[in-house]
């Protein structure tokens, strides 16, 4: 199968009503060190809120914003209200731009994994050009549902991958 045919199976085994367990951020947490770069879910994407919101209250709470096509950090001052970019994407009213250099965790959104780490995204590239041009020392986490799981994706020689996978 090629990326596209994996996207939209996954799409469909996506679970109808996805809930994360209670003691995700318990279970995540120990692994998120220093400033975060989390992410607002999209559609068929883990809604890791919860867990924004606990970043948000110790201050490590930063954020992507589309600019052509590279990803640019925020570091996220209050996460209410939300307004709608150009790309459809939901990005923060109150938050201050900042560099790659100030983040030492990045929480990568995915429509799939596989057990080699590999991840499928959403076609566009922006989080394979991001992470990387991130030092080597910045961990890489996706947060997925079981359902999102594969033995083996495919890959193309600009995919990035990540050295962490939570699976709920």
């Amino acid at each position: 199968m090629n990326k596209g045919e994996f996207r939209k199976k996954i799409r469909e085994l996506f679970p109808h009503d996805p809930r994360l367990t209670e003691d995700f951020v318990e279970r995540v947490s120990p692994f998120l060190m220093g400033n975060v770069l989390s992410y607002l879910p999209l559609e068929k994407e883990c809604n890791i809120a919860q867990l924004n919101k606990i970043l948000l209250s110790q201050g490590r709470l930063f954020l992507p914003e589309i600019d052509g096509d590279q990803l640019q950090v925020v570091k996220v001052l209050d996460l209410e209200p939300l307004k709608e970019s150009a790309w459809n994407t939901a990005i923060c009213h109150s938050s201050i731009p900042k560099t790659v250099n100030e983040i030492q965790t990045v929480l990568v959104p995915c429509l799939g994994v596989d057990l080699s780490f590999r991840r499928l995204g959403r076609g566009k590239g922006y989080y394979d050009r991001f992470l990387k041009q991130l030092n080597p020392k910045v961990r890489r986490i996706s947060i997925v549902y079981k359902e999102q799981v594969c033995l083996s994706l495919p890959e193309d020689a600009w995919d990035e991958k990540v050295d962490t996978i939570f699976v709920f």
